[in-house]
């Protein structure tokens, strides 16, 4: 498989159909050429709280992307612990990180680790959470 392969949002093109229903806000994030997006869900017992959410905050500003936190239809500035704190996401909640910029590919996966993590000392053991 070569680079030719790719879609233009990254992906590897199958030679099989899979049906998946988006929301809007997905499929929004889809069609803008030069976003990322993805979802992670909050293990953490504790939800997003002040730790987690301050690490993600700060990888966030690392990045020279904008990054967007989804929670339903509702969205706030990823590089903002405040923003973050009042989304008030708990343990199960999933959210969707939007990044838009030339670092996006770099960012993403950094973030999603961010919240996927299974508690704020998880985060802060890990070199992606240190990135810049």
């Amino acid at each position: 498989m070569n680079h030719d392969d790719r879609n233009e949002f990254g992906s590897i093109a199958l030679a099989y159909e899979i049906t998946v229903e988006l929301s809007p806000v997905e499929r929004a994030c889809m069609e803008i050429n030069g976003r990322m997006c993805g979802t992670a869900a909050i293990v953490n017992p504790q939800g997003l709280h002040m730790r987690p959410a301050m690490a993600f905050a700060r990888a966030a500003l690392a990045f020279d992307s904008s990054v967007t936190v989804w929670l339903g239809e509702r969205s706030v500035n990823g590089k903002s612990l405040i923003d973050l704190m009042l989304l008030a996401a708990e343990q199960g909640t999933e959210l969707m990180v939007e990044v838009h910029g030339r670092d996006a590919p770099d960012a993403l996966p950094v973030l999603l680790n961010i919240l996927a993590a299974t508690s704020a000392d998880d985060i802060e053991s890990t070199p992606a959470a240190s990135h810049g």
